[in-house]
């Protein structure tokens, strides 16, 4: 088995696979073959073509392309590969559009953040759980560290009252 590294590869090795037509039915309607897929074949093509370890050029091709889920990686595979055995236009670009609008963006996470912090700080103080939850939070949601501490330090500055009696 050779692991992919484009889309268009990903046709000639999943055209190649014994089992194909016990994972994908072909004859359904797109959107039934392509959900019922997510288990058997989705989870195939993400073990064993390195998208969960986050490896490769395939998975590095996704990246790029703001795909950062391996279970949207495998979608689009399919999805794709279904369309094209059927002569249909893949929409790459609609399909990638559509994975990265269902996540929430960069300055929504932040926002989403920012408020959770505040709400935390209504008595004058973040917690050590508190802040290992935010903490998770910014893991979970790919933010960095550094915003995470600069909402933080902001919000220690505007609520902290004491400065005006200065």
């Amino acid at each position: 088995m050779n692991i992919p590294k484009t889309l268009e590869e990903c046709y000639t090795e999943l055209e190649n696979l014994e089992d194909l037509e016990e994972w994908l039915n072909l004859n359904d309607k797109e959107s039934s073959a392509v959900s019922l897929s997510h288990h058997g074949l989705g989870t195939w093509i993400r073990n064993n073509w390195g998208l969960w370890e986050g490896k490769g050029e395939l998975y590095n091709w996704f990246k790029e392309n703001e795909i950062n889920h391996p279970d949207d990686m495998s979608g689009i595979i399919i999805t794709s590969f279904y369309r094209f055995k059927h002569n249909i236009d893949i929409k790459l670009d609609e399909q990638i559009n559509d994975s990265v609008e269902y996540y929430l963006n960069d300055n929504q996470k932040l926002c989403i953040l920012a408020n959770m912090i505040e709400i935390a700080m209504k008595d004058s103080a973040l917690h050590r759980t508190e802040q290992e939850y935010f903490k998770k939070f910014v893991e979970a949601t790919g933010l960095k560290d550094e915003q995470y501490k600069a909402i933080k330090s902001v919000l220690y500055v505007k609520n902290w009252t004491g400065v005006l009696d200065e």
